[in-house]
């Protein structure tokens, strides 16, 4: 696994630190079975942390890490929240997942198909790679946060209280999202609100942006 990868190369190499931050912090170490003694090892260095409770502490993680890597790309919300703190983000495709908005970046740069390509690529030419990878990411994040203000969770959160005063004044859920959109729009600017089809499904998230 993944994990096997990388705590073996953390026991072997003293300049290397890793932190582990799991989508489920709370059963992650039955999740991983047989390499619970190698984790320990690892955790034995001082060069391994693990986050073993909930948190939300992605930023101020990113913020003391050289890079970033992120395992799944069928859910990369950590992985863009690294990104736009400027620092050097990676992302696995175990699956060769195509269809992800995240192909707008570059394969075997920002994503790659396993952990050892990836390891072999970094540490191949650490100072580079990781610089090309921050470059191709600021090209690119407009595709995935036009306002790159770091007030996302202020937004979210605004427009969450938006849904739930206009349910509770029993608007039905087409008026709610309506409201709630016309109001965020006031405060935020329409210029990133989309109106999607049922009949657009194959819409690519990515392609909202191509013209901007």
């Amino acid at each position: 696994s993944d994990y096997k990868f990388l705590l073996k190369k953390v026991i072997e190499n003293k300049w290397l630190g890793l932190i582990i931050k799991p989508k489920n912090p709370l059963n992650f170490q039955s999740s991983i079975g047989p390499i619970n003694d190698l984790l320990k090892k690892a955790l034995d260095t001082n060069r391994c942390y693990l986050f073993s409770k909930p948190h939300n502490l992605n930023m101020e993680i990113s913020k003391i890490s050289d890079l970033s890597i992120h395992s799944v790309l069928r859910a990369g919300t950590s992985g863009i929240e690294a990104a736009l703190f400027k620092k050097p983000t990676f992302f696995l495709d175990r699956d060769n997942w195509k269809e992800s908005d995240l192909y707008v970046l570059q394969k075997d740069k920002v994503i790659f198909n396993s952990i050892e390509s990836l390891w072999e690529k970094i540490v191949g030419d650490w100072d580079n790679v990781l610089n090309e990878n921050i470059s191709i990411w600021k090209k690119n994040l407009k595709y995935f946060n036009n306002y790159n203000d770091n007030k996302s969770n202020e937004r979210v959160i605004y427009f969450l209280d938006l849904l739930n005063f206009y349910f509770l004044k029993g608007k039905t859920k087409n008026e709610v999202l309506d409201c709630a959109s016309k109001d965020y729009a006031k405060k935020w600017g329409d210029e990133n609100i989309f109106s999607l089809k049922k009949n657009k499904s194959n819409i690519k998230f990515s392609n909202l942006f191509a013209n901007n």
